[in-house]
């Protein structure tokens, strides 16, 4: 799931980023009534995007982070799990407006306990689109590099590609260079507030 939508945000930029845009021969194009030579390389984004060392470590940092947060959480599940046995054990023993009082205190722990959750899905979001940000700042150059090497005009994406030759294919060379320009990408998830 996390390489899907890292993925797709990759594919997204790199469709509106004008990756895909015609170069010197849109003046050619205007100059006659003519359409002008396409020249056309292919980029698997989703196999980059798996195979890619930053992406990988990425992942791994992230994964790192969630297993931590999770460590921390499930003692807090514990610990509520146990107030709330005590507190179904004091109910019969305690005054209905102290039990009530305990009932709140407990209700707003656990409330605590669930935005605390969400704060930290939402640092670990934000902290994967910084470090994606970073990876996307590296990829556009290097496959306009790579489709100005080539002669080509237009990069599509493998998987808007039903039929091709394998000459068109740029993947394994974007991948290296890649992963030369960007071996890794440390991931700063922000600390709760």
């Amino acid at each position: 799931m996390k390489n899907k939508i890292f993925a797709a945000t990759l594919g997204v930029v790199i469709a509106f980023s004008g990756i895909t845009s015609f170069h010197s021969s849109n003046a050619l194009a205007q100059q006659s009534n003519q359409l002008p030579n396409v020249t056309m390389a292919i980029v698997d984004i989703q196999k980059i995007m798996r195979e890619l060392s930053a992406s990988v470590s990425i992942r791994a940092q992230i994964d790192k982070v969630r297993a931590k947060f999770q460590s921390e959480l499930d003692a807090k599940e514990e610990s509520l799990l146990q107030t709330d046995e005590e507190l179904k054990r004091q109910r019969a023993i305690l005054a209905p407006e102290a039990f009530e009082e305990k009932r709140k205190s407990f209700e707003e722990e656990v409330l605590g306990v669930q935005r605390d959750v969400q704060g930290q899905n939402a640092r670990i979001e934000q902290a994967i689109g910084i470090a994606t940000g970073r990876i996307r700042e590296k990829v556009i150059p290097i496959l306009a590099q790579i489709m100005e090497e080539r002669g080509a005009s237009v990069l599509v994406d493998k998987s808007q590609v039903l039929v091709s030759d394998k000459a068109l294919e740029v993947t394994t060379t974007a991948l290296d260079r890649l992963n030369k320009a960007l071996p890794d990408v440390v991931v700063e998830v922000a600390k709760a507030e």
